[in-house]
């Protein structure tokens, strides 16, 4: 993790809390295999980040009527994304964070 932040910070769940460095809750806690925890653990990456997007394009073409052309739907999905690092497209976090409130004008 690049200029992370390694402060510690509280998760408070319905049953369970979990304290860890900051930087942690930018992944995603999915299913891993071959941990020594079980079956889940924290990741980062297109593999995490490319069902998020689909996701969010089948909300984008749901709202639209299901019509959309490719280029409508990217527009979209950039314009409306939540820019992390340095301003544009960085090297770290790419175009930013997907942000499905604001491709739906819910935010």
């Amino acid at each position: 993790m690049i200029d992370g932040n390694f402060s510690n910070c509280q998760l408070d769940g319905t049953y369970l809390s979990l304290g860890r460095p900051c930087y942690v809750f930018d992944m995603v806690f999915s299913t891993v295999r071959g941990t020594s925890n079980g079956s889940y653990g924290w990741a980062q990456g297109t593999s995490m980040a490319a069902p998020a997007v689909a996701g969010v394009v089948a909300l984008i073409m749901e709202s639209n009527g299901g019509a959309m052309k490719p280029g409508q739907v990217k527009t979209t999905l950039f314009s409306s994304s939540t820019d992390l690092g340095k301003p544009g497209n960085d090297e770290y976090y790419g175009a930013g964070y997907v942000n499905a409130a604001k491709a739906l004008g819910l935010e």
